[in-house]
């Protein structure tokens, strides 16, 4: 029967079981032709339902149902000590759909309040993750500037030494003087390594700056110069004009440096590394991080910026860092997309919008290379 059928409005209104030798009844005692009419047409829709009796399952809200009465088989009338009998079995009835009804419910909500509670904590783990994450690189970064201070005073001790040396000494011979070059050239790509290592360790001491990608990109790369050159993989820089992003300093190091080191462990035995810069067809800065090393397999690719998530061996890694990568990247309106063919190596491709302003002196300037 539909919701809106005479019989089902009718039962709902009255709240009592209809009886149809009874409806005949009240029809001859209508005086009423509009109650007579609706008698008459409630009558009728028994008759369709070949139906005696009429009995509501009522639940606390709502009809439940109804328990639909046909004739006898021995054509007798029901007795009203039988109909009463009914009518107590149909309300126990009622109340027990009511009381299934409600386990229902609060079996759903206790699904529900397990999945909620399972995706909740799932945030807080990441969260907590991400906050060690957070405080190990702090670590990190004190630790390098320590270790870059106490380094720069023997080594600024050796440089004026060198060039006392070099003034006090008579003619020097030609093999003699082209060390004196050597000494002088690796003491000031030691110092540049330094300013390097200093400025990456740097808090930023702003939320939000202008970053010039290019230069940010030259910094981090220093940084990992002789493990590349150890683990024989080349470097391929191709840095175009690219403008500056809006985003937090400390942030875009991290994302960076990840990205890096991944695409170095991906080439135990050598390989090639290529960083573009360039601005994409859609107008956005575009970054590429490309190597030729062990690749990812098509059945992880969906799950490398899961938390937690990591194919090296155990203790090699976390499995937090292409997390971070991503939750930095979407924080500042960005993307971030992975390709990989297996042995032929990865590419990840960064994109963020364009900020048109030149950067300002908090950010990091320089040339492109």
């Amino acid at each position: 029967l539909e919701s809106d059928n005479f019989l089902i409005r009718h039962l709902k209104k009255i709240k009592s079981a209809e009886i149809k030798e009874e409806l005949t009844l009240k029809i001859k005692d209508s005086s009423s032709k509009e109650k007579t009419a609706q008698l008459m047409q409630l009558k009728e829709e028994m008759s369709k339902m070949e139906a005696e009796a009429c009995f509501p399952l009522l639940g606390k809200e709502e009809l439940g149902g109804i328990l639909i009465l046909g004739k006898k088989t021995s054509g007798k009338p029901y007795s009203k000590q039988g109909l009463e009998l009914l009518q107590t079995l149909t309300n126990q009835a009622a109340i027990a759909l009511d009381n299934a009804r409600l386990h229902q419910e609060v079996k759903n909500w206790g699904k529900e309040l397990t999945r909620k509670v399972k995706e909740k904590t799932k945030e807080l783990r990441k969260s907590q993750a991400q906050l060690l994450q957070s405080e190990k690189l702090a670590g990190i970064g004190q630790l390098a500037a320590g270790i870059a201070h106490e380094i720069r005073n023997p080594l600024g001790i050796i440089a004026t030494s060198l060039y006392y040396l070099n003034e006090i000494l008579p003619k020097k011979k030609e093999d003699i003087k082209r060390h004196f070059q050597i000494m002088e050239t690796e003491i000031n790509r030691c110092e540049s390594i330094i300013n390097n290592l200093l400025e990456f360790s740097r808090k930023s001491t702003q939320e939000i700056e202008l970053i010039d990608v290019n230069q940010l990109l030259n910094i981090t790369l220093s940084l990992v110069e002789k493990d590349l050159f150890v683990k024989d993989i080349k470097l391929i820089k191709k840095f175009h004009h690219s403008p500056t992003i809006k985003a937090n300093m400390d942030e875009m190091k991290q994302v960076f440096l990840n990205l890096i080191l991944n695409a170095t462990q991906a080439m135990p035995r050598g390989g090639k590394l290529d960083i573009a810069t360039s601005i994409s067809k859609n107008k956005r800065v575009k970054i590429q991080v490309a190597d030729s090393g062990t690749g990812i397999s098509e059945k992880h690719l969906s799950k490398i910026f899961d938390p937690f998530f990591t194919t090296k061996a155990p203790g090699e890694g976390t499995g937090l860092g292409l997390t971070l990568v991503h939750t930095i990247i979407e924080r500042w309106e960005g993307t971030i997309q992975v390709k990989s063919q297996g042995a032929e190596g990865t590419i990840f491709t960064i994109e963020f919008p364009i900020l048109k302003e030149e950067p300002s002196q908090e950010g990091i300037n320089g040339p492109t290379s």
